[in-house]
């Protein structure tokens, strides 16, 4: 039988520690706890909210009015495919754990994605990515369960419609889907791709590979000297990570925002500040409009502010509640769009508020 605890406070179980309690909350460790679960959900009525690392998530003061479930499936399993290997992962593991693991067996692929916080389920459902690499162009096949008629499912990675930091389980289409493990598919190598972006060009100049241990070592450092390392033994603050997408725009949009640049000579947009898209579109870095909207690193606002380490980071320095987390993104999407015409859209996902108004 599975321990449903009622009113559990969610704050200490999210990295930006804020939020109020779960009406209902439980943590499953297999397929068959998961169903029980599902079932006591419906039985009472009450909307599904699935916790893994609380890594990505906003909740709101009032807390989440059904049942929590926090995944605790575990597991690391490789098997051979040709020349590929697959390494299949519980939902409930670490992600830098995982990454971690690939890098030690000598398995690229994942080593630019080192030391994002969260877990193996919850990075499809973000595509989470960094330094150019997604997630999902490695993701080989899901294991789901379906709340609709109570089925696992296996899922292939092509079905999930990835995007930038975007997914199915994110919409509709997917919004019936739990995920209980991932496989990704990686190459036994000892050396990977060192990407052109200006932090590892400064590390391993013009390589075009280097050791995959080496790569992840430079990538853990150059997020722990942003505070976006949240692992024993490094300083991080209490944030959700990037709180916003780097937002893509049309060329004609962006040369708006290089214009509405020209009033900041001090520099804020040190290059490189954008990418241009093979479509033709721009990415333009979010921290970027930030800082030039005011938002610098270091701002504070009471017990919320800016990173004095990362501008797109928003944090807890301590009794915060989630409503000034919330006003302090409105604040700056709101400025950032009347200085460039730009909305900034959250990547953190806000739980338990009436999203109409965010």
């Amino acid at each position: 039988m599975i321990d449903i605890r009622e009113n559990v406070p969610l704050a200490p179980l999210t990295t930006l520690d804020v939020g109020g309690p779960a009406r209902f909350f439980v943590s499953v460790t297999d397929q068959n706890e998961l169903l029980e679960a599902v079932g006591f959900a419906k039985e009472k009525g009450v909307p599904i909210f699935i916790l893994v690392g609380g890594s990505n998530v906003v909740v709101s003061d009032s807390g989440f009015p059904g049942l929590v479930i926090k995944m605790e499936m575990k597991g690391i399993e490789t098997y051979f495919d040709g020349d590929d290997i697959l390494v299949r992962a519980g939902a409930g593991e670490s992600w830098d754990g995982l990454v971690g693991y690939c890098v030690a067996q000598g398995l690229s692929g994942l080593e630019c994605l080192s030391g994002i916080p969260g877990s193996v389920g919850a990075a499809p459902v973000q595509n989470i990515g960094a330094y150019g690499v997604s997630v999902g162009p490695f993701v080989d096949r899901l294991e789901v369960f379906d709340r609709n008629d109570n089925k696992i499912r296996t899922l292939p990675g092509h079905a999930c419609e990835f995007s930038y930091r975007d997914s199915m389980f994110k919409h509709s289409s997917g919004a019936s889907l739990i995920i209980t493990n991932v496989t990704f598919r990686l190459k036994r190598s000892l050396l990977g791709a060192v990407l052109r972006y200006h932090d590892l060009q400064a590390r391993f100049g013009d390589q075009a590979e280097a050791p995959i241990v080496d790569i992840r070592k430079a990538i853990l450092e150059i997020r722990a000297g942003k505070g976006m390392v949240i692992l024993q033994g490094y300083e991080a603050h209490k944030s959700a990570g990037s709180f916003f997408k780097n937002p893509v725009v049309a060329p004609e949009q962006f040369t708006y925002i290089e214009k509405a640049l020209m009033d900041h000579p001090d520099g804020v947009c040190a290059p490189p500040w954008f990418w241009i898209q093979n479509d033709g579109q721009v990415k333009v870095a979010a921290a970027c409009l930030l800082e030039a909207s005011g938002f610098h690193k270091g701002y504070r606002e009471g017990s919320v502010g800016i990173s004095p380490k990362h501008a797109l980071a928003i944090i807890n320095y301590g009794g915060a509640r989630a409503s000034d987390i919330v006003a302090l993104a409105e604040k700056i999407q709101q400025r950032a769009l009347r200085k460039f015409g730009v909305r900034l859209e959250p990547e953190a996902q806000y739980i338990g508020f009436d999203l109409a108004s965010h």
